[in-house]
């Protein structure tokens, strides 16, 4: 099998890079248009502002990571488990 545009008498490294730079012009580029060039900056900006101003608030990002890691799993532990509970406790009843 060869391949027609390759050269084997010419070094591999310069070879591979003379092929890359000469096909550079021919591969097609897709760009966006201006409007949602736009629009991607304004959100992406949005963003930024946003994570900046959390981390700037660290009482407040400190008491939600609190929340999300010890509060939020503990409350729905003890409701599932409480639940099975009272699920147990009246199945135990129905066969009493």
């Amino acid at each position: 099998m060869s391949n027609p545009g390759h050269d084997p008498t010419a070094g591999a490294a310069g070879s591979a890079s003379a092929d890359v730079s000469d096909n550079l012009p021919s591969l097609l580029v897709y760009d966006v248009g201006a409007a949602a060039a736009a629009r991607i900056r304004r959100g992406a900006r949005a963003t930024l502002e946003r994570e900046a101003w959390r981390a700037a608030q660290p009482a407040a990002s400190r008491l939600a990571l609190w929340y999300r890691r010890a509060l939020e799993p503990a409350v729905l532990i003890s409701l599932a488990l409480s639940y099975l509970a009272w699920s147990v406790a009246g199945t135990l009843a129905m066969l009493h």
